[in-house]
């Protein structure tokens, strides 16, 4: 039986967290013995997601709080060294890109005979980097790859810029898809579900400088229709300053921020468009679960298989300008047609299982 280790900072509410819990229990279904090694407990998706793992999975905590993600992973470095040479696996995977490099470094240090497989779950280097962090960036980035066994991007899109990026990593990029919808995601009779008193648009996300939640907020300021509401799921340290904002804009009577919800896919099925307005993602799990649940998006064009995806999607949009007025006029379009009732199938091939079996078919490959 083979042994996989995978690597992760801590348990939080994000896509990745959930992607990565429902990797652990694949590979435990699929056969493997399964460690998953965590640097820091008590993160705050913990409470939700350390029931859903899997019996079987041999969960590992490295150190009790967090500080914050460089200082954590700094000082549980030797944490993940000692791990890796407890479990002796045949393959160790760094679940997101924050991992990557320390997961990579850990590997090397252990001297273990193992294969390396990274995820890349954000674009490498962002519009926000600046030419310095740029480099640096790229200057780790490039040694953890070369030294790898394999690189797993989430789009062909991203295998491609990555390639370009990293010429001498080349070979090693392999994409894969990501396990984001699960069967409770998949649409349900719209009139069992949604309010026709009012169209709702929904926010997901932490309130953080990349999600861009006050553009959210200042495009909802300009919809036409002014009976709708805006309904933002999540939390974070700039929810203060959107709540301020929606009072600026007079529209704190039509805006609801809900905080963390434990049933995040009820909404979507209520929802009338699903708007994110992100800076910079990967393959964001939130635009699929709101297809699996015939949601419109409207998107930034914000990762790199956006339009491959949304392209040719009825009621769909991706704002090449970031820009409230533009962003409010598509909401305005989204709203005024009829509902599509076929934007599940393009959640379906991001489904649990599709991707399960993606990443044991690479990192299978890995470990011949």
């Amino acid at each position: 039986m083979k042994t996989v280790l995978f690597t992760q900072h801590m348990l939080g509410f994000g896509g990745i967290d959930r992607v990565a819990c429902f990797l652990v229990n694949g590979f435990v279904q699929a056969g493997y013995t399964v460690h998953y090694v965590i640097a820091c407990d008590g993160g705050p998706g913990s409470e939700a997601l350390q029931p859903i793992i899997d019996d079987e999975v041999k969960l590992t905590f490295l150190s009790d709080g967090q500080t914050n993600r460089s200082a954590d992973l700094a000082r549980n470095l030797m944490g993940f060294v000692r791990a890796i040479r407890r479990a002796q696996p045949d393959s160790v995977v760094s679940t997101c890109n924050n991992m990557n490099w320390i997961t990579a470094l850990a590997v090397k240090i252990s001297g273990v005979d193992t294969k390396l497989v990274l995820k890349t779950t954000n674009p490498i280097i962002s519009s926000a980097d600046g030419r310095t962090l740029a480099a640096i960036r790229k200057y780790f980035y490039r040694r953890a790859f070369v030294f790898a066994d394999a690189v797993l991007p989430l789009s062909h899109a991203e295998a491609v810029l990555l390639s370009q990026q990293f010429p001498d990593a080349a070979l090693k990029f392999q994409p894969v898809i990501n396990p984001y919808v699960t069967n409770d995601m998949i649409a349900k009779p719209a009139e069992q579900i949604r309010d026709a008193t009012s169209k709702i648009i929904l926010g997901v996300g932490r309130f953080e400088p990349q999600k861009r939640l006050d553009l959210l907020i200042q495009s909802f300021a300009l919809i036409k229709d002014k009976h709708a509401r805006l309904v933002i799921l999540g939390d974070g340290p700039q929810r203060d300053q959107c709540e301020r904002l929606c009072r600026e804009l007079g529209v704190e009577h039509r805006v609801d921020l809900l905080g963390f919800v434990d049933n995040v896919a009820s909404w979507y099925h209520k929802a009338d468009v699903f708007v994110l307005t992100s800076i910079y993602e990967g393959l964001p799990a939130v635009v699929f679960e709101a297809l699996g649940a015939n949601c419109p998006v409207i998107t930034t064009d914000c990762f790199l298989a956006a339009k491959e995806i949304l392209g040719q999607a009825k009621c769909c949009h991706v704002a090449d300008t970031p820009s409230p007025g533009a962003i409010a006029a598509m909401i305005d379009d989204c709203l005024n047609e009829q509902r599509p009732n076929n934007l599940t199938r393009i959640a379906q091939a991001y489904s649990v299982e599709n991707g399960i079996k993606s990443h044991v078919e690479a990192i299978s490959k890995a470990m011949a």
